[in-house]
């Protein structure tokens, strides 16, 4: 089931209903880490068995929180 995702502060976390947690170590620093993920959208299940097919959002492109 697809949901549209809002921007949201980071407080959210103590307050959002349902949190997933997926964590996975790797040798390499973060920001390359956090680059591979942003752009490779449609690889997350090969990172994490849990997430099932996911697509990026054309109206999200380039939009940044904080």
């Amino acid at each position: 089931m697809a949901h549209r995702l809002r921007p949201v502060g980071p407080g959210f976390v103590r307050a959002a209903p349902v949190r997933l947690v997926f964590a996975r170590e790797i040798s390499a620093a973060p920001e390359p880490v956090f680059r591979a993920l942003a752009e490779d959208v449609t690889g997350w299940s090969e990172w994490f068995g849990a997430v099932t097919p996911a697509r990026p959002s054309t109206a999200a492109r380039g939009a940044r929180s904080g």
